[in-house]
């Protein structure tokens, strides 16, 4: 069985955070991680190409649909931060989340996106070269986001 691991990068601005000082702490930053996905987000892999802007809407993907497949809530954990020396940022990573072909053929994916809800496209990106997954292929999803606190 052959396993992938394919890597989200997302940097968020924190201000949410309500300070300008760069004073949040570690575990500030991990509860708004967590919180992101706590209300209903998730991350999805799509198998289409479209053109991605700032008016792509959930629509415009094709969501995979292969035996073994569903949408990913990732979790963050404390002992994920790391602070990579740059003032103000935290790179905060989740859990790994394995999606395993269990089609009897092979599924090609070309992006992952996030969602809110049902259908509420908050960010998609395609995958540098699309992956194929092979029946019993596994591709593992880990989420790394950059906090910038300020």
């Amino acid at each position: 069985m052959a396993s992938y691991t394919i890597n989200a990068n997302e940097a968020l601005a924190t201000g949410l955070m309500g300070t300008s000082d760069n004073g949040a702490t570690a575990v500030q930053m991990n509860a708004l991680a967590t919180s992101i996905f706590a209300v209903g987000y998730a991350v999805g892999l799509y198998t289409n190409n479209p053109t991605l802007t700032r008016s792509t809407a959930y629509g415009d993907l094709t969501e995979a649909a292969f035996n073994g497949y569903g949408r990913k809530t990732p979790v963050f954990a404390a002992s994920s931060i790391a602070d990579p020396g740059t003032a103000g940022r935290v790179v905060v990573s989740s859990n790994s989340m394995i999606i395993t072909n269990s089609d009897a053929g092979a599924v090609t994916i070309t992006g992952i996106f996030w969602v809110k809800g049902a259908g509420r496209l908050i960010w998609a990106n395609p995958l540098a070269v699309p992956l194929t997954l092979q029946p019993s292929d596994s591709v593992s999803l880990e989420i790394t986001m950059y906090l910038y606190n300020g």
